[in-house]
């Protein structure tokens, strides 16, 4: 009879687990916690909003190590256990930090009683990227370059930390490609740059969209003021606009400490807004931000030539091809070195038959010395407006190898090493994420290709676009600081014969 009685128990059980995630999770699910010891999962607040707002679609954006990734796998595997069937998948930006988040699946899995292991709930495949249960439910882990989810009936998607991708919006738009309609998925990130997770929140998309900062950690909170740490009026306002309790400011105030009193790395790792979560989050190599900056194709003139100015123009040239690069010059006055201006910038796609007499034209508007790459299409374009003898064309000398005469060629060529030039110049004058600019930026184009100008995840010494963003008036931008380089001043420019 008692067997019986136990049998029941256990049917019920399974049946309030299986209508329940809450009590299954907080009764069943065991996680690693911050002090590396094994602890039952007991959802704190904000992961609690993030679940009860899921099943609307909710992109969430976060300070560091609030669970968010956690309470979303725990989910996922629920509605894997328990409903025959149903395929989920989380995808990661690399492949270690795919199968990084599914060891807390397998660790769920791990630690269930008995009863919630056998029979439809035994696992029949398990290695580093799936999971498979004897009633077909999957789960399944891949890294963004992966393309095992393009043809799958997907239940459940968790874009893992999406702001990283490398691919951004593409991979995304491939996946939920492959699911089934009415979906469930998580857009889930800490913020990094102004690209696509930029675009995603600001947006109006339909997606319930949720933003947790620091300050929904009940942990974030010191007892104690830091030793050496002098209260500042900084502190002080920023404790007053968000009303922080003085627990919350000796918090600030520890960890500003940890950073050596940087505001910037502080925001970064724990932003209080949106808006500040995007501004200083990491990766981006300017410091200022331009968020409302939309780029708009064809000329734009900011200043008039004048007379007794002296003015460089940095011209980079794309096919014209309607998703490629931008065919770009950037007009600047050099008069005064430490004080450049922007005068006259054109971005638009067009063919180098279309570019080359719009670059010969504004050249001699403003008698600019031109500096042109000439790299693939910038040779035609090169070639074209060479024909004109009016036209100031840069030349770069050099010598070849030691002992060798100095040789010289027009325009400029962009290689390993002379790329470096191109992104030094920019990051003198715009700033980089320790400065502000040294002058104006009246040009959006200019603005809108800051904001998503990242340095590389794995390669930090190479900066470089954002992925389905463009960097071709930043380094047209560049190429006119070539025009105050000591090797082609304006004022000792040289005609061409």
């Amino acid at each position: 009879m008692q067997d019986v009685d136990h049998q029941q128990q256990i049917v019920e059980e399974i049946s309030r687990c299986r209508d329940d995630f809450w009590h299954f999770c907080t009764t069943y699910l065991s996680i690693i916690d911050k002090r590396a010891k094994l602890t039952k999962l007991k959802p704190r607040p904000e992961q609690v909003k993030l679940i009860l707002a899921l099943e609307q679609g909710a992109p969430v954006y976060k300070a560091r190590k609030l669970g968010m990734s956690t309470i979303v796998m725990a989910y996922f595997f629920w509605k894997c256990h328990f409903n025959p069937g149903f395929q989920a998948a989380t995808i990661a930006h690399e492949v270690p930090a795919a199968e990084k988040l599914f060891k807390k699946v397998k660790l769920y899995y791990e630690q269930l009683p008995d009863f919630l292991k056998v029979g439809p709930f035994k696992i029949k495949t398990d290695n580093r990227d799936t999971m498979e249960w004897a009633h077909r439910s999957e789960y399944r882990v891949a890294s963004e370059r992966s393309e095992r989810f393009r043809s799958s009936d997907l239940a459940a998607i968790h874009f893992s930390e999406f702001a990283k991708y490398s691919l951004g919006k593409e991979i995304i738009d491939a996946t939920v490609g492959a699911a089934i309609p009415g979906a469930l998925m998580v857009y889930e990130t800490t913020a990094r740059g102004l690209g696509y997770a930029h675009d995603a929140w600001y947006r109006e998309q339909g997606w319930n969209k949720i933003f947790f900062s620091w300050m929904t950690d009940p942990l974030a909170k010191s007892q104690t003021k830091p030793q050496y740490f002098k209260d500042n009026d900084e502190l002080r306002q920023y404790a007053a606009r968000f009303n922080l309790s003085l627990p919350q400011k000796w918090w600030v105030a520890n960890r500003l400490v940890d950073y050596n009193m940087s505001w910037r790395s502080f925001h970064q790792e724990h932003p209080a807004t949106p808006d500040l979560s995007f501004a200083v989050s990491e990766g981006r190599v300017f410091k200022v931000s331009f968020p409302q900056a939309k780029p708009q194709r064809g000329l734009e003139t900011f200043s008039e030539p004048r007379s007794g100015r002296t003015y460089a123009m940095g011209v980079d040239s794309a096919s014209g091809a309607e998703n490629g690069d931008f065919s770009t010059f950037c007009i600047i006055d050099v008069t005064d070195e430490r004080n450049p201006e922007i005068v006259c910038s054109y971005y638009d796609r067009v063919s180098t038959v279309i570019f080359a007499p719009i670059v010969t034209k504004y050249s001699k508007k403003y008698n600019a010395l031109c500096i042109i790459e000439r790299n693939a299409n910038g040779l035609d374009v090169l070639q074209r407006v060479q024909d004109d003898p009016k036209v100031n064309l840069w030349r770069e000398q050099k010598f070849e190898k030691v002992g060798a005469k100095l040789t010289s060629h027009l325009g400029f060529y962009t290689g390993v090493n002379t790329r470096h030039l191109l992104v030094g110049a920019t990051i003198k004058y715009l700033g980089d994420h320790h400065r502000d600019p040294l002058i104006k930026i009246p040009c959006e184009r200019l603005q809108h290709e800051m904001n998503h100008f990242m340095w590389n995840e794995k390669n930090t010494d190479r900066a470089e676009h954002a992925s389905g963003y463009h960097d071709d008036m930043l380094f047209a931008f560049g190429l006119a600081c070539q025009g105050m380089s000591s090797s082609g001043k304006p004022q000792s420019k040289t005609r061409h014969r």
